[in-house]
């Protein structure tokens, strides 16, 4: 039998050697959170507009391409080939509305053809043929989990999923029974869900003047909250003409702010990130590469 000061040791050296956790290349967020660990639930809430969906797949590319990880991803209101062109347009810098149209330029097909290249390398599994059940997420899991890396999985849609052994009548009991089986997916399996989920639009701020959700109110609107380990809601306020930040009175132009409501692992704090609405990415305000898109945006 193991004495304590071994296991202790044993446990010290097990951190070390397997450092922190997957890195959603947001640095600070990284550093405070130490990345998404396994076993875990990671909501990422947020009103109508605010880019919940534009954020979470710089997530996962950011987690594939950047930092060599495999993510799988469960696209349940988009289809694949949607999702994918997405995840196109915010590599390559490219509007969505350009590449459906096909309107490029020469340099554009240039960036276009290097994020194609950078894309297919990266190991990121899309699906969306599904019966919409909580039974065929954890089936498709279980087998992408065999393979080799595959520690993230992120799920748009949420509030589709259906169970089909559920014989009540109540939606929330459902979301709840989920909910519970995601959780205990993830723990036992050690991997992590990062699930989106869009809250109704408001058009009253609250009592703090601002118009983004509490804890208490994603909660309510979403049982699985209460299983998850981050509680994140992604917070715009220029996008209700809020010019400026009401604690540090500075502009909200082209700003998002990243808040932790939860955190079963550490304390709550907020991100300040770079938002470009053409070109929907989100990056924190230290990456160069970012903010040279900006500038080139607003010159062309």
């Amino acid at each position: 039998m193991k004495s304590t000061s071994t296991l202790l040791k044993s446990f010290r050296t097990e951190n070390i050697e397997n450092g922190k956790g997957l890195k959603t290349g947001f640095p600070k967020f990284d550093e405070f959170t130490g990345g998404f660990k396994p076993g875990e639930i990671i909501i990422i809430a947020g009103r109508v507009g605010m880019g919940i969906d534009q954020l979470t797949k710089c997530l996962v590319l950011n987690t594939s391409i950047r930092h060599n990880n495999t993510v799988g991803v469960f696209s349940l209101d988009k289809s694949r080939e949607t999702y994918l062109q997405r995840l196109l347009s915010i590599e390559s810098g490219i509007s969505f509305y350009q590449l459906k149209t096909n309107r490029l330029s020469d340099n554009a097909i240039v960036d276009l053809n290097k994020s194609k290249e950078a894309v297919a390398k990266a190991s990121i599994y899309i699906t969306d043929s599904m019966s919409f059940s909580v039974q065929s997420i954890i089936a498709e899991a279980q087998e992408r989990i065999k393979w080799p890396g595959v520690k993230l999985f992120a799920i748009h849609g949420f509030n589709l999923l259906t169970d089909n052994t559920y014989s009540g009548t109540s939606r929330k009991q459902e979301l709840d029974r989920i909910a519970d089986m995601l959780r205990n997916f993830a723990f036992y399996n050690d991997i992590t869900f990062v699930i989106t989920h869009e809250l109704p639009e408001i058009y009253y701020p609250n009592a703090n003047q601002e118009f983004c959700p509490t804890i208490q109110e994603i909660n309510e609107d979403l049982p699985l909250a209460k299983y998850a380990d981050l509680v994140t809601v992604l917070y715009r306020p220029e996008y209700y003409g809020i010019k400026t930040w009401p604690s540090v009175d500075e502009s909200t132009e082209c700003e998002a702010e990243l808040r932790i409501l939860k955190n079963r692992n550490g304390n709550l704090d907020s991100f300040r990130l770079f938002f470009d609405g053409y070109r929907s990415r989100f990056n924190e305000f230290d990456d160069e590469r970012f903010t040279k898109i900006i500038w080139k945006a607003k010159t062309d």
